[in-house]
């Protein structure tokens, strides 16, 4: 039997290959115990929504928040990570390395305020 799209077949049976790679390498997220965004307690800019990328939220409130982070390659995670709580409009961002595996990825925690006058 002959193929009518010989490179359409070729180019399937690739990304299948991919996608099982993906599937029994591992396709981590973020560490257990952690939550992808957290409502920080009102303040008198009121409340403010934090989400993270590329890790977890452990704990956050006007002032610290802590995380952590899972490598998206071979699943090790760090130790909780404690900064000061952004503010909207000024993200956190950490270029991570893996110690396990030398992975790189960036970790970005953002707050977005419900007060649109400090959305901006």
């Amino acid at each position: 039997m002959k193929l009518k799209y010989p490179r359409l077949a070729g180019l399937v049976v690739g990304l299948a290959l991919a996608g099982a790679a993906v599937v029994l390498g591992g396709c981590h997220g973020i560490p257990q115990g952690t939550a992808p965004a957290i409502t920080t307690a009102g303040t008198a800019a009121g409340a403010v929504t934090l989400e993270a990328t590329g890790a977890g939220l452990v704990k956050a409130d006007a002032r610290k928040t802590s995380f952590k982070i899972e490598c998206a390659r071979c699943g090790d995670e760090s130790e909780v990570i404690t900064i000061d709580t952004p503010v909207p409009g000024k993200p956190y961002t950490l270029d991570w390395g893996c110690p396990q595996c030398g992975h790189q990825q960036k970790i970005i925690i953002r707050a977005v305020s419900a007060n649109p006058l400090l959305a901006k």
